[in-house]
């Protein structure tokens, strides 16, 4: 649990450099490996302080609060918002729920579907008229199995 919070925090904490609309360099979440360590001190040193035989699931509730206060972010909403559904959000459903702007939005998923966070569907309007698509994003199913291991809440705050 402790390494699936650390990944886990990798990727939110994640950013994709741009340079206009191409990124710079190829984006990637940091390796989880300092992260694991990092946690894993903080939930040995909270089993001491609790005086608990080992690390039990008040410790790692407390570690997860830390990973989730350490991660707040746009793209925490977004991972959170995504995880409470399997419909998926557009844009627009995700800038209103937000309460941000379109663009914002748009941007945040195409960045976290470089990272892999999350993935597009294509779904035909069906509405009968010409147009494209609607773009719906779904949370991916690496990041939709860190949120079920780490017992990520599917509310947001």
């Amino acid at each position: 649990v402790i390494k699936a919070m650390g990944e886990f925090l990798s990727y939110v904490r994640a950013r994709v450099e741009r340079e206009g609309q191409d990124a710079t360099v190829r984006p990637r979440p940091e390796l989880a490996t300092r992260l694991t360590g990092q946690f894993t001190k903080l939930a040995i040193c909270l089993a001491l302080v609790l005086d608990r035989r080992s690390i039990d699931a008040e410790c790692l509730r407390i570690v997860k609060k830390v990973v989730l206060d350490t991660g707040e972010s746009y793209q925490l909403e977004v991972i959170q918002l995504l995880y409470r559904t399997s419909k998926g959000y557009t844009a627009l459903q995700l800038s209103l729920t937000m309460g941000g702007s379109e663009d914002l939005a748009r941007r945040l998923l195409r960045d976290m579907e470089e990272l892999g966070i999350d993935k597009r569907n294509s779904e035909n309007k069906r509405s009968g008229q010409r147009g494209r698509n609607r773009h719906v994003y779904l949370l991916g199913d690496h990041m939709r199995n860190l949120c079920r291991t780490i017992k990520l809440p599917r509310r947001t705050r």
